[in-house]
């Protein structure tokens, strides 16, 4: 379905402004597939700071798949992380959140 408007500059946008791009075209993005990035250097350089001073971190991020390419990182580096998305349970959340407060090597909370 068609928005009136373009959601990035408000342009009244008609069929022919559109065109259709086939799902093959789209890429898939593998959280395990990423290696590495300036913004994943930076929060590795963070999180290793904090850790250092026994403090933990809470970090916040749009996209779900960068929350869990952020995991799969620390996860490399051996650091205790735990996260909470759209897709959990409230059931879930609680238990993730508790192990984030009461778990001495849990130092990193990601959230969407």
């Amino acid at each position: 379905m068609l928005n009136d408007k373009c959601t990035i500059c408000n342009y009244n946008l008609k069929h022919d402004d559109c065109i259709d791009i086939p799902d093959d075209c789209i890429p898939e993005i593998n959280a395990n597939s990423i290696t590495n990035s300036t913004k994943l250097t930076k929060i590795i350089e963070i999180v290793e700071d904090v850790k250092s001073k026994n403090e933990k971190v809470l970090i916040f991020s749009q996209w779900a798949t960068f929350i869990k390419i952020i995991s799969n990182k620390l996860n490399e580096y051996g650091v205790g992380n735990n996260w909470i998305d759209g897709t959990c349970t409230q059931e879930k959340r609680k238990t993730n959140i508790a192990k984030f407060k009461d778990n001495a090597n849990t130092v990193v909370f990601l959230a969407t």
